[in-house]
């Protein structure tokens, strides 16, 4: 090879190696993040990374240098070859408030190098990195592509007992779905081990997998394992009823009958269970009334055989309106309505025989919340699986399942102008069983100003409102993609 040649080659070898080293552009870092956040104190928004040479990234909510711990990262992105990487966040997650910091990281094509770099979060949470910082090691062993994702400059730390014990005020409640208990009993245990220290357990139905009487002695055992100072409430779900009922030929455990030994256990903590002859129950419970329908019935069918039961929730609702105004309503109900399931499509036919009528009843109410189950969906999925409505303050709730969950809803893709933004890198940890852990306050007072309302967002719900949390059975880890805050 002539030497001019072979000079042009090392030349053009090096201007490669400077280009991923500094980036395709002069004075530009070879990862870059910039993002724009649709609404201050929540996570929506476009988040573009530059990462000239490498596979993929991860983002994380960051503080003190370092990822926060015990929290997964909210979006995995694909890197085209350009370097270009695009995340569009929706569903009015919010920012945790001890965030500071994005984290990126991103794992190089043999996946044996990664690089990690930290960007502020301005002012107002609205606009773009203002510093830089760049972390650059290699991996000693090859492993999977997500786990080159995990950020390791933040040092593993054991998950704390909960999300919000530490954090002052308002009623804790931890809420489940979807337990299907049959014989083995290792995670339902391991699920109800989150709620040792919180102010209450609701259960939103399919507790068990048959309706079988061994399956409740089973699921009472678990029960009876946790504090007996707390208050566990349930709903009845479809597999919560045997598939081919037959005539009851003893006083074996079926469902009401596991209702009753939860309504003697309320007794015992001085908790008084108004119980309706429909099977429909409410509880006051703290700043909240509680409200269980059981609308589950024989063959698996979801199915209010009359309206009593709906007539009582009405009742309920408007007496607590009348006598304590100001107060959360929290609504039990295995199956979700229909305007507000997470996998619902145009035309989609309801789970409950009386969808509209109680869907009328929940908008004629402010401050409710309604908690389901039954989709098993993940709160990872990218629409999420809360729904806030702010001018009345309702709240839907989907609570997926501690079993694995499922990350696709079925719903059609995000519109066209976000197609580009959909999830591609699903990571198996967003699949884990769930549990949930809401925050309850009395609603804060909105301030109105002459141009519009200001509506609290995240870090806010200690003077008022909602903070939720969604986290893995397995690990306790927290999804920033289960992360709210609502005033």
């Amino acid at each position: 090879m002539p030497r001019e040649n072979r000079n042009n080659d090392i030349s053009r070898f090096r201007a490669a190696l400077q280009e991923l080293e500094n980036g395709s552009e002069e004075g530009v870092p070879m990862l870059n993040l910039t993002f724009t956040l649709d609404t201050p104190g929540f996570a929506d928004g476009v988040y573009r990374v530059r990462a000239k040479g490498f596979l993929a990234a991860a983002l994380w909510w960051a503080a003190a240098g370092k990822a926060l711990a015990d929290w997964s990262a909210f979006a995995y992105i694909p890197v085209a070859p350009s370097g270009d990487g695009v995340f569009r966040f929706r569903g009015r997650r919010a920012v945790p408030p001890e965030a500071t910091h994005i984290l990126v990281r991103a794992v190089c094509p043999d996946l044996q190098r990664w690089e990690e770099a930290l960007f502020p979060l301005p002012e107002g949470w609205s606009g773009s990195q203002a510093a830089y910082f760049r972390l650059q090691s290699a991996f000693p062993d090859p492993q999977d592509a997500f786990s080159r994702l995990q950020p390791v400059s933040s040092d593993p730390q054991p998950a704390p007992p909960g999300l919000l014990n530490s954090r002052e005020g308002g009623l804790r409640l931890c809420v489940m779905s979807d337990l299907h208990l049959t014989k083995d009993t290792g995670r339902i245990r391991r699920a109800l081990g989150w709620a040792a220290e919180v102010d209450g357990l609701l259960l939103a139905g399919d507790l068990v997998n048959d309706g079988l009487p061994g399956q409740y002695r089973l699921l009472q055992q678990c029960l009876e394992e946790l504090p007996g100072s707390l208050p566990v409430f349930a709903v009845n779900g479809n597999h919560d009823m045997p598939q081919k009922p037959l005539p009851c030929i003893s006083q074996e455990t079926d469902y009401t009958a596991f209702q009753a030994w939860l309504e003697q256990r309320a007794a015992r903590q001085g908790i008084e269970w108004r119980q309706d002859e429909s099977g429909a129950y409410s509880v006051r419970l703290g700043p909240a009334e509680i409200i269980g329908l059981n609308a589950a019935g024989h063959w698996r069918k979801f199915l209010f055989p009359e309206e009593r039961q709906l007539r009582f929730l009405e009742e309920c609702l408007q007496k607590e309106e009348a006598e304590r105004g100001r107060g959360w309503r929290v609504i039990l109900c295995h199956a979700p309505l229909l305007a507000h399931n997470p996998q619902r499509k145009p035309g989609g036919t309801p789970y409950l025989n009386r969808d509209r009528e109680l869907q009328r009843i929940v908008d004629g109410q402010e401050r409710v919340i309604f908690i389901s189950g039954h989709t098993h969906f993940s709160p990872n999925v990218p629409e999420g699986c809360v729904e806030y409505e702010p001018e009345a303050r309702r709240l839907y709730l989907n609570a997926g399942s501690v079993r694995p969950t499922e990350m696709g809803t079925g719903r059609p893709r995000a519109a066209a102008g976000d197609s580009a933004y959909d999830d591609v890198l699903l990571p198996g940890e967003w699949a884990s069983g769930v549990f949930w852990e809401l925050r309850l306050n009395r609603p804060a007072e909105r301030k109105r100003t002459a141009a519009k309302e200001d509506w609290p967002g995240a870090g806010q719900a200690a003077a008022g409102g909602l903070e939720i949390c969604a986290r893995s059975v397995h690990t306790g880890r927290r999804y920033p993609r289960g992360y709210y805050c609502f005033s």
